[in-house]
This record gives structure tokens, C-alpha cells and sequence, in this order.
């Protein structure tokens, strides 16, 4: 059985013949579960979980581009356009001009819009909080803590790939 060793700061050795041990097996696994167990929520709509998130972003932050919602979830450009467009032809969302970059345009939430996440939110809330029934809330503070340093610590790395 090989082992990959981690740091003196790093987290136990990896058995890297057990691809279940990995963390980014695990993170994909969940999320991708996570999206499973969410998607009942928004599927009613036709939306897909990337519109989902697009709705999200853009009832959460007043003026939101394209390029900073795919920056925030580490979407791909292609994804993200066809998904805009279908919500743009959907009536879902509004492009208007950004007011501080002419090449960037602001996704707004139309009327439409906004009904659909106020009752899309809290059934997918609720979905999630019954996916999370067996973790304490100190538990998901713990969490919620642990996956924001380790993203931090990716932003730092892909930084550092950026600039080489």
C-alpha cells in the first residue's frame, strides 16, 4: 500500500491507492450529492443547478456580473452563457450595462425572477438543512470553518499558478 506523504503541516499521509480517502473525491462526491438532493427544489422552474446558482447570486448581490459569479463559484465561461441566455430568454433574469465597465453587464432579477427563488429557497433550504440534521451546529461552524480555510489556501495556490 503506497502512501503519499503529506507535509509537517499537512494532514495525515493519503493512501493514494484508495481514491475514496481523497479529499477531492469526497468534496465531488458531496457536492455532487448535494446538488442531487437540492435539485427537486428548482427543477419545477427547468432550472439546472446552474441556473440555480445564478438566481442565487443574483438575489444576493444587488449589482453581480457574469464574470464575478463564475469567479465566485469557479464556473466555466460556456456553461455560464448558456445558462444567462436561457435565463435572459426565460424572463428570469435582465442584462444591464455595467455603470463601472462597458464590457460587463449586471444580471438583475425580474419580477419573475424574484418570485421563483422566494419559492424556490426555502424548500431548497430546508432540503439542505435535512441533509445536515446529523452535524451539531457546532459541528457546521466547524465545517463551514475548515472549508474556507482550504479554499483560501486554493485561491493562494492558483494565485501563485497565475503568476509563474
Amino acid at each position: 500500500m503506497s502512501e503519499i506523504e503529506a507535509t509537517s503541516t499537512g494532514p495525515a499521509p493519503i493512501k493514494a491507492d484508495k481514491v475514496e480517502t481523497w479529499f477531492n473525491y469526497k468534496i465531488i462526491q458531496l457536492a455532487n450529492r448535494m446538488v442531487r438532493v437540492v435539485a427537486p427544489s428548482y427543477a419545477q422552474f427547468g432550472f439546472g443547478a446552474i441556473e440555480w446558482r445564478i438566481i442565487t447570486m443574483a438575489k444576493h448581490y444587488d449589482s453581480i456580473t457574469a464574470g464575478q459569479i463564475r469567479k465566485v463559484l469557479g464556473m466555466d465561461k460556456g456553461s455560464m452563457s448558456r445558462a444567462i441566455a436561457g435565463l435572459k430568454q426565460g424572463g428570469w433574469i435582465t442584462l444591464e450595462a455595467s455603470p463601472t465597465d462597458g464590457r460587463s453587464s449586471l444580471l438583475l432579477l425580474t419580477e419573475k425572477g424574484r418570485e421563483a427563488y422566494d419559492t424556490i429557497a426555502p424548500r431548497a433550504l430546508a432540503r439542505q438543512a435535512e441533509m445536515l440534521s446529523g452535524v451539531t451546529p457546532e459541528e457546521y461552524d466547524q465545517l463551514t470553518e475548515l472549508v474556507d480555510r482550504i479554499l483560501r489556501q486554493a485561491e493562494r495556490m492558483l494565485e501563485q499558478d497565475r503568476t509563474r
